[in-house]
C-alpha cells in the first residue's frame, strides 16, 4: 500500500513540475486584439509619408452611407478610412465612451499589374473585443 502511495506522489510531482515549466504559446498568454482592415483608404489622398506604423483614433462618424460608420484617423488628424461595416454594437460602445477611442495600425503600399494602392490595418483596444 505504501509503495502505491509513493508511486502516486512521484507521478503527481512529475506532472506538477511539467506544468510549471511547460512552454506557453503566445496565443495562450495574451488575448488577441481585434484587427480590422481600413476600408476606403485609397480615397483619402495618402502619400508615401503616411506609410508605416501610426497611432491614432477611431471615431464615430455617422454619414449618409453608413449610420454606424467608424472612421480611422492618424495622430496628425488625417482621415485614413473606415472600419468595415456591420459594427453597430462596437459603434454604440464607442459612442457611450465619448465617441472616440485610441488605436494603432499600419499603412502599407502595394501594387499589382495595373496600379499602386495603399492598404492598412488598425488595432483597437482589447476592451472592445466582445463587440467585434
Amino acid at each position: 500500500m505504501i509503495t502505491y502511495f509513493i508511486i502516486f506522489l512521484m507521478l503527481a510531482a512529475g506532472v506538477l513540475i511539467y506544468l510549471m515549466f511547460a512552454p506557453v504559446s503566445p496565443q495562450q498568454s495574451l488575448p488577441k486584439r481585434p484587427e480590422f482592415p481600413i476600408r476606403g483608404i485609397n480615397m483619402r489622398g495618402l502619400t508615401d509619408e503616411d506609410l508605416g506604423f501610426f497611432q491614432g483614433t477611431v471615431r464615430c462618424d455617422q454619414n449618409e452611407y453608413d449610420k454606424f460608420a467608424l472612421a480611422v484617423y492618424s495622430s496628425t488628424g488625417k482621415h485614413l478610412g473606415y472600419l468595415p461595416r456591420g459594427r453597430e454594437a462596437l459603434f454604440n460602445a464607442i459612442a457611450a465612451q465619448g465617441g472616440v477611442i485610441p488605436c494603432e495600425g499600419t499603412v502599407e503600399k502595394g501594387d499589382d499589374d495595373k496600379r499602386e494602392f495603399y492598404y492598412g490595418y488598425v488595432d483597437i483596444d482589447s476592451i472592445y473585443t466582445k463587440f467585434c
